[in-house]
């Protein structure tokens, strides 16, 4: 029983010399702008020889508001306008089809439009996102000896609407874009390639505290 009870105290040791380890990448920051953008980012993979990837994560942090865009397509009239909205996604996508998304939102929105293209700006926030990269696609995020990958911050499209007070025809249309810039974060957590003069010690306490155990049972 004490020969086990060594023994178990061994493999605690060991595994204590293959911690959890962390490497995070970035923050990145994109430009965005207003409008439909594409903008690519560029990070280091995990280099391999560090140890066993166990998890990758992407976190993108957004700053910015979604802008409702109100064409009135009347010649003199001003028109009034209710329950405005502007939804647009704000995207990272990267090897392997990950996607990280969040939406700039704004709702309930309402103001009067003159003749022409008038914009309604919404409430400027923070949209946080993160994800896991599935294992199947690590591949793409690490190697032996390291290298790099694109990820890409986008926004394309959105959608946006809203209701004219007056009855009858409609001389309102509703469109939208957005003000946007942000950060994009990757974490890799890895199990460290244990110390070889760390296990060889342990490997000797163990040894020892085996050697004191049969002493002990004699």
């Amino acid at each position: 029983m004490k020969r086990i009870l060594a023994l178990q105290l061994l493999a605690c040791l060991a595994m204590s010399s293959a911690d959890a380890n962390t490497i995070t990448e970035g923050p990145l920051s994109f430009p965005g702008g207003t409008g439909n953008f594409n903008n690519p980012l560029t990070f280091d993979k995990f280099d391999t020889s560090l140890g066993t990837l166990t998890d990758v994560t992407i976190s993108m942090t957004a700053v910015g508001y979604g802008i409702l865009i109100v064409n009135n397509t009347a010649n003199s009239k001003d028109y009034n306008f209710y329950n405005g909205f502007a939804s647009v996604p704000v995207n990272v996508v990267g090897p392997g089809g990950v996607t990280i998304s969040t939406t700039l939102t704004a709702t309930g929105m309402s103001g009067t439009a003159s003749p022409g293209l008038t914009s309604f700006n919404g409430v400027s926030g923070n949209y946080d996102a993160s994800g896991h990269v599935l294992s199947a696609d690590w591949g793409s995020y690490s190697g032996l000896g390291a290298g790099t990958f694109t990820l890409n911050a986008l926004v394309a499209g959105g959608t946006f609407g809203g209701s004219q007070t007056e009855n009858g025809n409609s001389f309102l249309f509703f469109g939208g874009s957005e003000h946007v810039n942000g950060t994009v974060t990757v974490t890799y957590t890895y199990t460290g390639v244990p110390d070889g003069g760390l296990t060889a010690m342990l490997l000797g306490m163990g040894m020892l505290g085996l050697g004191c155990v049969r002493r002990m049972a004699k």
